[in-house]
């Protein structure tokens, strides 16, 4: 039994470090795959597609190319732009992000997610196509259809996309970005409305260190009377947060039993001394030091008491 189940348990071990490694390699390759695509958009331009491919307009091509990847290279990002214009570069970074993730976490799963990556490309794209903004001299640059590629000329144009066509601009325009959030949401794994709060309570805790760092800073400049104010200052501050907290929960905040005592005559009062308790009430007041005469008749007493007493021995 013991000789079972130490086989078992190497072949799960044996199994687990086969799917480390497999994991380890697809993070990788994702990796290459992400940095290849973008050192081969960042250096794109048409003179580097050969004129055998069908979106050349320039013949003869470049020799040598110059985009960083070489023609392979040019003829990549050229795809990519045609088709989905400047959204190659989520595509890019997507590459990149999930090959890091996967590096790190490989329980990370790259294919169920392959939908909603494909839709938020496409998203993406269209909502390039509709801006009017940015990226218009790309048309004639890249000899494309618009910032969007043809997805998005043939989802978002003007004139003749789909969605422009069924739920007009503004419809459009709402829905696409409903498309591109979610999508984002689901292939990201991050929430915004939980984003936000996790930043709002992070900047509420760094103005408050801030504040306990510059009363800390005060209090060390300042002498006695100064403290005693300042800590004075908190407990009204602290005081008046109490009472509005009070107020939310519609609670009368108590008024005050008294006036408060000022800094000047805290620090005018005598030290606390340390009494017995103990002691008996008029212990203190009874016990005396003898005079220097009641002790010089106690000594003379002391020294005439033997005298007598021999005295009387030799009378018997």
């Amino acid at each position: 039994m013991k000789d079972a189940a130490a086989g078992l348990l190497s072949d799960a071990v044996a199994r687990t470090d086969r799917h480390s490694a497999w994991n380890e390699v697809f993070a990788l390759v994702l990796l290459f795959s992400g940095t290849l695509l973008f050192f081969a958009l960042i250096s794109y331009t048409p003179k580097d597609v050969p004129s055998w491919i069908w979106f050349s307009h320039i013949s003869p091509a470049n020799r040598p190319a110059q985009n960083f990847i070489g023609p392979v290279g040019a003829i990549i990002a050229g795809i990519c732009y045609q088709f989905i214009g400047a959204a190659a570069y989520l595509l890019a970074a997507i590459l990149l992000g999930f090959g890091a993730a996967k590096l790190f976490y490989p329980a990370l799963r790259f294919v169920p997610r392959l939908a909603w990556i494909a839709l938020f490309i496409i998203s993406g794209a269209c909502l390039l196509h509709v801006q009017p903004y940015h990226l218009q001299g790309w048309h004639a640059a890249f000899n494309i259809q618009g910032p969007g590629g043809w997805i998005g000329y043939a989802f978002a144009d003007q004139h003749r996309g789909l969605l422009r066509n069924a739920v007009g601009p503004l419809g459009t325009l709402l829905l696409l970005i409903g498309i591109y959030v979610t999508t984002l949401i689901l292939v990201t794994g991050l929430r915004p409305i939980h984003l936000v709060r996790e930043t709002v309570a992070l900047m509420r805790r760094m103005s408050v260190s801030l504040q306990e760092w510059r009363l800390r800073r005060r209090l060390r400049k300042s002498d006695l009377k100064g403290k005693l104010a300042i800590s004075e200052q908190q407990l009204i501050k602290q005081r008046r947060l109490l009472e509005k907290q009070l107020k939310k929960k519609g609670v009368p905040a108590s008024e005050s039993t008294g006036p408060m005592i000022s800094p000047e005559e805290l620090a005018n009062r005598p030290k606390p001394r340390v009494v017995d308790t103990t002691a008996l009430p008029n212990e203190h007041e009874t016990r005396r030091k003898p005079s220097l005469a009641e002790l010089r008749a106690g000594e003379q007493k002391a020294r005439s008491a033997p005298r007598v007493a021999a005295s009387r021995i030799t009378r018997n």
